[in-house]
């Protein structure tokens, strides 16, 4: 079930990850996008207002991934066991 759940996409701006991004937000998802560049004019995605969060991540450093998860988390209200 896609609705009411919580994604964190890297690459999330372009290609595939874009495309993954777009198709769970309109199913209802709530998705943490991840990329090197940042999102400051993406109105299309910035739509989703709050259910979708933009993060400047360098996926090869574990400090901007855990901040990262971190942070969707929280916003999200996610809780782990």
């Amino acid at each position: 079930m896609i609705k009411d759940s919580v994604f964190l996409i890297s690459g999330g701006l372009s290609g595939l990850g874009r495309g993954a991004a777009e198709r769970l937000l309109k199913e209802g998802a709530s998705v943490s996008i991840c990329d090197l560049k940042f999102a400051h004019n993406d109105d299309k995605l910035r739509s989703f207002q709050d259910k979708v969060l933009f993060f400047q991540v360098d996926v090869t450093s574990e400090k901007e991934i855990r901040n990262a998860i971190d942070l969707t988390k929280r916003k999200f209200d996610v809780r782990t066991p």
